[in-house]
């Protein structure tokens, strides 16, 4: 994902991003917190599709 993230290549477009933003938001914005030291270390923002990646790993 840092790799990604640092190349500037993203994961694929996903349309219903905004509705799963609203359904699982509190949750992505825990991991994004979470993330809050790696954001800072690599000087890298964690955009909502690797977020949602993440939870997907997480809630199985």
């Amino acid at each position: 994902m840092i790799e990604r993230i640092l190349r500037k290549e993203s994961v694929d477009e996903q349309e219903d991003i905004e509705q799963y933003k609203k359904e699982n938001g509190k949750i992505m914005e825990k991991i994004h917190q979470a993330f809050y030291d790696v954001e800072c270390e690599y000087t890298i923002q964690i955009p909502d599709l690797e977020l949602r990646l993440l939870n997907d790993i997480i809630q199985g």
